[in-house]
């Protein structure tokens, strides 16, 4: 049996046996959203939102300058959209 996880866009191996370790295949390439149903466009979305409210507040790392930047009225933005 397999499961597709949609956040992170990995294939996970559900195996039968309770002691044998989950096995993930990283997917490569980009995904096409237009592909994608309305709820999945909704939760990328949402959690692309929120991951740069994160930052706007300053709680994460940019992972392209590895520096934090605080900027309240772009985090306010990403909050109330």
């Amino acid at each position: 049996m397999r499961a597709t996880c949609l956040k992170c866009k990995s294939v996970n191996k559900l195996s039968s046996a309770p002691n044998e370790p989950e096995k993930t295949e990283m997917e490569t390439g980009p995904v096409d959203i237009s592909l994608l149903d309305l709820y999945q466009l909704l939760d990328l979305f949402i959690m692309l939102l929120s991951e740069k409210a994160w930052r706007y507040i300053g709680l994460r790392v940019d992972p392209r300058t590895n520096e934090i930047k605080k900027d309240f009225v772009k985090a306010d933005v990403a909050i109330t959209a």
